[in-house]
């Protein structure tokens, strides 16, 4: 049995003295939000409990017998390249495939999907070792109408690893200053929730990004169904061409259909050891990768009232 399903059977029995206590609670509801610059994260109570029918104003990419949730991973322990030989777990346990769609005991047998995702804190090659990326061509989504991005999460204490500022401290003080390690990473979970059109994975040609990094303290949500709310007006826009992005006005790409959305993990800035000494950089220099254990109950894209998307 991989971890994963090892982490669903784990909570089984504080998860039938939840369910217990939902009965007697009722639906589920959020509650204790936190505003940060652009999102927002509340508590799930009573997690899958009387689930609120889908909103009208709502494009579901997952949630209940709904899934459209893509992705892909370079994970291979065994590669000839040997970049994820010191990874935690097995290839299977970072694999993003409907098989990790499973029904969670933490969430009162709602289906969730489950997987560890990585980031690489030395290379940027592969640096997001695998993620999320759900598209939706046969969706009208224009910018301008999209009004919020509604992911419920949980961070799994088992299957993380995430490595602490003194561990970036002993592995990277040789080559980056005190601040630079800062700059690097805080030792925190981080997501990159990002949107995307049709042409964004052609990098050949300039193609409009919005983003949001999202970040997760796991001493505080640990094992906690969240909702973490995205304002999708306050998203960081951005044209990439050869992977260098320019700052761009959405209001200038308000009739831009999106296409697509990815869940990345990350680190503080998206920066890694290789962006800081560019040249000097080779693959003797120590690798450390954030590995992210995560169930997702539900993504969502709300659209302003009155919006059409067809």
């Amino acid at each position: 049995m991989n971890f994963l399903k090892s982490t669903l059977c784990a909570t089984l029995t504080a998860s039938i003295a939840l369910s217990a206590q939902a009965d007697q609670m009722g639906a589920e509801y959020t509650s204790d939000k936190t505003q940060f610059e652009g999102y927002s994260i509340e508590l799930i109570n009573n997690c899958g409990v009387d689930v609120p029918n889908i909103s009208a104003n709502a494009y579901t990419i997952m949630q209940g017998e709904t899934n459209t949730l893509r992705g892909w991973s370079h994970i291979r322990k065994a590669s000839d390249s040997g970049e994820f030989a010191n990874v935690k777990l097995e290839d299977s346990d970072y694999e993003i495939s409907k098989k990790q769609y499973l029904e969670n005991d933490s969430c009162n047998d709602v289906k969730t999907h489950n997987a560890v995702l990585l980031k690489k804190h030395s290379d940027w090659d592969h640096q997001h070792a695998n993620g999320f990326e759900p598209k939706f061509f046969d969706k009208r989504l224009a910018l301008g109408n999209i009004d919020k991005i509604i992911l419920d999460i949980k961070i799994n204490k088992v299957g993380s690893s995430i490595p602490t500022v003194k561990e970036l401290t002993d592995a990277y003080s040789e080559y980056l200053s005190k601040e630079q390690i800062a700059t690097l990473d805080k030792g925190k979970v981080n997501l990159s929730v990002a949107i995307f059109e049709a042409t964004a994975l052609n990098q050949s040609m300039a193609s409009l990004n919005g983003e949001t990094f999202v970040e997760i303290d796991q001493d505080k949500y640990f094992d906690k169904w969240i909702r973490v709310t995205i304002d999708a007006a306050k998203m960081n826009y951005y044209t990439e061409l050869s992977y260098t992005p320019t700052d761009a006005d959405p209001a200038d790409y308000s009739d831009l259909a999106i296409k697509g959305l990815r869940l990345n993990p990350e680190n503080n800035t998206g920066d890694v050891l290789r962006n800081f000494i560019t040249d000097a950089w080779t693959k003797q220099h120590p690798e450390l990768f954030k590995e992210i254990s995560i169930s997702i109950k539900k993504i969502e894209i709300l659209v302003k009232d009155n919006a059409v998307t067809y």
